[in-house]
């Protein structure tokens, strides 16, 4: 009886040794198993960091900063192949007509040579002279008041030659209009190269003066449109320093005369003086 129990306690003691080794390799299985998830989890994030990395040196083209070729004054074929040779792109964003340069030659470039490096792949945005300037339709604008006038004319590319005043009751407004001294009527039809001025025959009761407006901080092309309206013409245009042909767009008035509001006869001519540095100007 003695020995019957030894073996079934014995017995006992096996199947539990048997039961925690197997948990035991069930244990080991888990652990073995999450570290190595974890071990492929690392290397896949070693993976990823690594190709973003790549990516965005390739989408940021890192490295492969470069200087803006000086394309002015080159012809467009010639600025491509500079452009091509940096890996940059041209694009041709405005023309003008300058008649002193040849077809196609570029005028202007943004960014401009010497601004800083840039990455492959940038558009380099230019300006080139146009072949011939362009037609535009003469506007009829007799009977409109001055001010109407001026604004159908300037809307289309024209630009006032001279404004000239003849006593008559219908002040300020517009009694004919002249293109090279031809007079203009409904019927004509004409056309014309933007840039051509046109002669405005104007009423004027002959009993008030008109006063001068403020034109300094203004470019060119917003004062002739603000001294026409008011009924002056424009005088001597003097611009600080050398300029380009582009620049003296930018270029702003910093001195006029006669002096803003100051009260003159209507057609008197107003000269200006013009630079690109306003605020050196208002300092002296």
């Amino acid at each position: 009886m003695k020995k019957l129990n030894e073996k079934a306690h014995k017995g006992e003691n096996n199947a539990e040794n048997k039961e925690q080794q197997t948990t035991a390799k069930k244990e080991r299985s888990v652990l073995m198993t999450l570290v190595i998830n974890g071990a492929k989890a690392l290397v896949l994030l070693v993976v990823v960091v690594f190709v973003v990395n790549i990516l965005l040196g390739i989408l940021t083209r890192h490295g492969s900063n470069r200087d803006v070729p000086e394309l002015v004054g080159c012809s467009t074929e010639q600025a491509e192949a500079l452009l091509k040779e940096q890996r940059l792109e041209l694009v041709v964003s405005d023309t003008l007509f300058v008649p002193v340069y040849e077809s196609g030659v570029v005028l202007e470039q943004r960014p401009s040579a010497g601004e800083g490096k840039v990455k492959a792949g940038r558009k380099i945005y230019v300006t080139i002279n146009a072949d011939h300037q362009r037609l535009v339709k003469v506007p009829y604008v007799t009977g409109l008041s001055l001010r109407q006038a001026v604004g159908d004319i300037a809307s289309v590319g024209l630009e006032i030659e001279r404004l000239t005043f003849r006593n008559d009751i219908a002040n300020n407004y517009v009694l004919d209009e002249l293109l090279h001294e031809v007079s203009i009527d409904e019927e004509s039809n004409l056309e014309a190269y933007m840039g051509t001025g046109i002669t405005l025959i104007v009423g004027s009761n002959g009993r008030s003066n008109r006063v001068v407006p403020n034109l300094v901080g203004k470019t060119l092309h917003e004062a002739k449109t603000m001294l026409w309206s008011a009924g002056f013409n424009l005088g001597a245009v003097n611009y600080d320093g050398e300029m380009s042909l582009l620049e003296k767009t930018d270029a702003v008035i910093y001195k006029q005369t006669p002096a803003a509001y100051s009260s003159n006869n209507p057609g008197r001519a107003v000269s200006l003086s013009l630079t690109l540095d306003l605020e050196s100007k208002q300092k002296k």
